[in-house]
């Protein structure tokens, strides 16, 4: 058999039956509404939800999450984490998170 038949159809499996990548593109989906949800939070409820866990439910699959304010820079500007925890294959085993900051005066915005 041609090795590049073979390529090929496993290439043609992965992008058209493969649940993995779009798994991946759905709990994206889901942290960012998660994370848009903390994004409203004041500066003191953010302050006071580090290291909480949630939980919740689509399409009948328990998916939990983790916060975590993992920075509070000098200018008092908070580094905070959403990651997500759930058992759905993705690609290498990787699960996304929703990251942002806060400033003192309620302003968000996006750190590399």
């Amino acid at each position: 058999m041609n090795p590049n038949y073979l390529r090929r159809w496993f290439l043609y499996y992965r992008r058209h039956h493969d649940p993995r990548q779009r798994n991946y593109q759905w709990l994206t989906a889901i942290a960012k509404d998660i994370g848009q949800r903390y994004e409203q939070m004041t500066y003191q409820e953010l302050l006071e939800a580090d290291a909480n866990f949630g939980q919740i439910d689509r399409d009948g699959i328990a998916i939990a999450y983790s916060t975590n304010l993992y920075d509070q820079h000098e200018n008092g500007d908070l580094a905070f984490c959403i990651d997500l925890h759930s058992d759905l294959p993705t690609p290498w085993g990787i699960l996304p998170a929703y990251q942002f900051c806060k400033r003192p005066d309620g302003s968000v915005y996006y750190s590399e």
